[in-house]
């Protein structure tokens, strides 16, 4: 079966590709993009209107895409096309917004849909068109605009903070079905120390009203990480789930459970190696 590229969904004539920019985005260790485009778009804009200190979308359009990190780091989110202007003060401005963005409209479907494949095999983020449309292979469009990583099992969650966030505040509904129906004992881990967090929800609306209260909050309450600035926790912390239960299940037990994994994890402040204070 022929391939697809992106430039056969796009059409860009070949004669108008070099006014074209490529703008790969990925994690700058701090945010995941993919992420960003889903929690504020705004921001993603400025990702890709960002000036360092040279002219990197020297050309009238620029195509972004972010990468589909929770799949394949060859894989791309298609953000959009934009039309580029230097903003008045361009020459004056390093490590800001530099330019404005104003959206090819006859694309916006298409964005947080048409995903692609492409291996970027320089250090390089923002290419010049007709050096990577060629190579650049269409893997499918989806139904709906991406939202989020996909629910694939309560033994399948690990969730980074950030990747919670865009869940709890878009309401996504397959979410919150699957965690409003469980109670149970769930971890929060530190990646950036190794420690832990182990913690139960035993009420009606389960984890999902929990995890939500982490999200709301940024420290859920917690005697140890009220301690903590809330960015660190945005940025350090993931979700796991290791035990769930039927909405109903008795408190004492699920008390119990928790108990048993905090001696397990070690993650009593006392061993050392949590943010469990009793």
């Amino acid at each position: 079966m022929k391939e697809i590229l992106l430039n056969d969904i796009l059409n860009i004539p070949e004669n108008e590709i070099q006014n074209y920019k490529v703008r790969f985005m990925v994690s700058n260790s701090y945010d995941e993009p993919l992420v960003v485009m889903n929690r504020n778009f705004n921001w993603l804009l400025n990702w890709i209107a960002w000036k360092g200190d040279n002219d990197a979308l020297s050309r009238q359009r620029v195509i972004a895409f972010v990468r589909y990190y929770t799949v394949s780091y060859e894989q791309w989110v298609f953000a959009g096309i934009y039309e580029v202007s230097k903003k008045p003060n361009f020459y004056e401005i390093t490590n800001n917004v530099g330019y404005d963005l104003t959206p090819v409209s006859e694309y916006q479907n298409l964005i947080g849909r048409l995903i692609v494949e492409y291996k970027n095999t320089t250090q390089q983020l923002k290419r010049n068109a007709e050096n990577v449309l060629a190579d650049m292979k269409v893997v499918e469009i989806l139904k709906k605009p991406y939202k989020g990583v996909a629910f694939e099992g309560y033994n399948k969650i690990n969730l980074t903070f950030q990747e919670l966030e865009v869940i709890v505040n878009n309401n996504i509904d397959e979410w919150k079905r699957k965690l409003e129906n469980v109670t149970g004992i769930y971890m929060l881990f530190d990646r950036s120390n190794g420690k832990k967090y182990i913690g139960s929800a035993y009420g009606q609306e389960g984890i999902w009203q929990r995890w939500s209260c982490y999200i709301y909050s940024k420290n859920g309450g917690n005697k140890e990480m009220l301690q903590l600035n809330n960015e660190y926790i945005r940025k350090n912390f993931t979700f796991t789930l290791l035990e769930w239960y039927a909405i109903g299940t008795d408190k004492e037990f699920i008390i119990s459970r928790e108990n048993y994994w905090k001696k397990v994890m070690l993650s009593k402040k006392s061993d050392g190696y949590g943010y469990n204070d009793n």
